[in-house]
């Protein structure tokens, strides 16, 4: 199937944001408990569909993997092109993994169930998870792409000291903060928006 045909989760604007104020950047969990918002009011949509409709929100279990000391995994996503691959991402660096909900996930809870089996088809901990937390939510709407999606931002924090991710992933490491903050100061390394802004919120 047309990966634009799959039926994924989506959110009425108007749930997330009923005084349509729409904030921008990290909305921390415990000031908007918007998962129960999402847990809620949740219905489906063609993802084709859902693009293009700036009523509804699409939102994406995004987390942010930490070991026990302290190095978060990051990697460049590479320049394969394939059905399931998002070629808009191609070739930029993230330590965010997720993905769409889709209607496969409707069983149990949603939006962390949808995150681990993203988890397991992206990354091969060499290690175990320790904790699933959600912590906040990512909303930027600086373009098209971005107004109808939000992110759900988890930390999973983990005793693994590797890892390996799947073939659309290179250079995947656990970094320091430090090393991740140098590594964004090179301008020949171009990060995702969500991760820039799941970093700060995570490092704080």
């Amino acid at each position: 199937m047309n990966k634009f045909d799959t039926l994924i989760v989506t959110v009425p604007n108007t749930a997330l944001f009923p005084d349509g104020i729409h904030p921008e950047g990290f909305i921390p969990h415990e000031e908007r408990d918007m998962r129960s918002i999402i847990l809620s009011n949740f219905g489906y949509t063609r993802r084709g569909d859902a693009e293009v409709d700036f009523t509804l929100k699409q939102p994406i279990s995004y987390a942010i993997i930490r070991n026990t000391e302290g190095k978060i995994f990051a990697y460049q996503r590479g320049d394969k092109r394939t059905e399931a691959h998002e070629t808009r991402l191609a070739g930029k660096w993230a330590c965010g993994i997720g993905g769409h909900i889709e209607k496969e996930d409707e069983a149990g809870d949603i939006l962390a169930d949808s995150l681990i089996r993203e988890l397991e088809e992206e990354i091969t901990l060499h290690g175990n998870i320790l904790s699933v937390n959600p912590i906040g939510y990512i909303n930027s709407e600086k373009d098209d792409v971005s107004k109808v999606h939000i992110g759900v931002l988890y930390v999973i924090d983990t005793d693994s000291k590797t890892a390996e991710g799947s073939e659309e992933v290179v250079n995947e490491w656990f970094y320091t903060p430090e090393e991740l903050h140098e590594m964004m100061k090179n301008p020949d390394t171009i990060w995702e928006e969500w991760t820039k802004i799941a970093l700060k919120a995570v490092i704080r």
